[in-house]
């Protein structure tokens, strides 16, 4: 057997052709494109959260009872617990998970300023990563949850 070295074959790169420029011309704009989607979904609506003038002069029309806090409660916990806590204060088994993490709702709805149409609008619409409930929820039950928002405790306990 003949144990002489086998010879390599020494290529020089090819110039491009018209097919390799386009096909490196689209991966390139498809990176550029994915990365633009990626900055706009992650930072859209990163300021504050400007609620219509109309939608804060909405009056709630459900009248705050037994029944309609406990179906509420159901709802909380159902749809808002996870992330917002069983008490609303941000604190729930989810929010770690998110940046920014999920408000408390207690120091952010509890101010005198903050109308129930304003609490009532941001539930419907939602906004960045906590989903707008319009079509998960009946207008009744957004405004149940409105009321019952406001019976929650200022410190957590």
């Amino acid at each position: 057997m003949d144990s002489a070295p086998s010879a390599r074959k020494i290529t020089r790169p090819r110039p491009k052709g018209p097919k390799q420029l386009w096909v490196s011309v689209i991966v390139l704009w498809l990176i550029v494109a994915g990365t633009a989607a990626y900055v706009l979904i992650r930072f859209r609506n990163a300021g504050p959260w400007i609620v219509p003038d109309a939608a804060k002069l909405l009056p709630n029309p459900v009248p705050v009872t037994s029944s309609s806090l406990t179906a509420a409660r159901s709802l909380f916990l159902d749809n808002c617990a996870h992330c917002h806590g069983d008490r609303g204060h941000g604190d729930g088994p989810d929010a770690a998970l998110y940046k920014p993490r999920p408000a408390s709702l207690v120091q952010a709805l509890r101010a005198p300023s903050i109308t129930d149409g304003e609490i009532f609008w941001k539930i419907t619409a939602g906004r960045r990563l906590m989903p707008g409930f319009k079509n998960q929820l009946s207008d009744e039950q957004r405004w149940q949850l409105v009321n019952l928002l406001r019976t929650f405790p200022e410190s957590p306990g």
